[in-house]
């Protein structure tokens, strides 16, 4: 095992968001400048750490075990953190801290087990919350094609993260429909056919031709609908097509939502959230602006108005036939 304190080796890593992306070579220990003092390596700068010749070793290894840089001498042979650490502490770091190298790799281990913090000092919520929103452009780009398979190593090197953030990224995903993962299985982004957007949207008309009647009987206050449609005419009004489809998913969502009936809302969620996640994949691929959606403010109009007179079969009759009217103009305008 080569000293890896006591001469220069490589580190090759492909990073993102502000650092390198052309797999650039950076010579580690830092290069020192005519002053003597270190060049921070901008691999590692990106990631916000801060640099001295003590804390550099700690930080280095903690952001490359996260971002799955692979060490060696010329990039030939690999080796694990553990022999990293060990081989490339120096002793100035040990004994500031009164650390045996043992002791270092147990706090390093422990700081890499903490569930509050990614080792890059980044909340884990706020990483794959980010992980997630990259991965969700890759897909509305069409970078990520539906029905591929979304690699967890692959990503995680891309991003330059832990595996495991990825991993939750792709659960938010599937929760927001974008993706699609069977027990056991690789994640998928999500592809539907025709057929699959026509049974959709013909359960669809059923459950909230079901909540259209439960809640004429009921008869609630509208108020949060009219709300709901008011949102949707100024997202229209922005040109916003993510806008415009999370604010009618909303109108939608809340109409089963005001049924009161929890079983309806849950299997109305599960067609719901992929199938406007799909629409958004569409519409994001071929371009389209709001327009589709703006010609549909009528008819949304005209739930709210039927809710309202409190005839609970012809609340019912309507949301099916209103439905039948979104999934016509679906396949028309996106699904293709």
């Amino acid at each position: 095992m080569p000293n890896f304190a006591s001469c220069h080796h490589w580190i090759r890593c492909s990073c993102r968001g502000g650092a390198p992306d052309d797999g650039s070579v950076f010579r580690w220990p830092p290069c020192e400048n005519a002053k003597g003092a270190a060049v921070a390596n901008p691999a590692v700068a990106a990631m916000n750490f801060k640099y001295s010749r003590l804390e550099v070793p700690l930080s280095l290894m903690m952001f490359a075990a996260s971002a799955r840089i692979r060490f060696g001498t010329c990039g030939k042979r690999l080796y694990s953190v553990d022999q990293v650490l060990r081989s490339c502490l120096p002793a100035t770091y040990l004994r500031a801290r009164g650390l045996t190298v043992v002791q270092a790799v147990l706090q390093y281990k422990l700081m890499q087990s903490e569930p509050q913090q990614d080792s890059v000092g980044i909340s884990r919520g706020l990483l794959k919350e980010n992980v997630a929103q990259r991965l969700r452009e890759e897909i509305l780009s069409a970078r990520i094609a539906p029905g591929e398979k979304i690699v967890e190593g692959k990503w995680a090197r891309e991003y330059g993260v832990a595996q495991i953030s990825v991993r939750e990224a792709l659960n938010i995903l599937a929760a927001q429909g974008f993706v699609t993962k069977g027990h056991g299985r690789s994640a998928r982004v999500l592809k539907l056919d025709d057929a699959d957007i026509i049974h959709i949207y013909q359960l669809r008309g059923v459950l909230e031709g079901l909540a259209a009647r439960i809640i004429s009987e009921r008869k609630p206050r509208l108020d949060d609908l009219e709300a709901a449609l008011a949102h949707i005419e100024a997202a229209i009004a922005s040109g916003s097509l993510t806008d415009v489809l999370e604010r009618v998913q909303h109108f939608h969502l809340l109409l089963l939502e005001k049924a009161d009936n929890p079983f309806l809302k849950d299997h109305g969620e599960r067609l719901l959230l992929p199938l406007y996640a799909f629409t958004h994949m569409r519409a994001a691929a071929k371009h389209l602006d709001t327009s589709p959606w703006k010609k549909q403010l009528p008819l949304h109009r005209f739930i709210i108005e039927v809710l309202r007179y409190g005839n609970p079969q012809l609340a019912e009759q309507t949301l099916v036939h209103v439905t039948n009217s979104f999934m016509e103009s679906a396949l028309v305008v996106w699904a293709h």
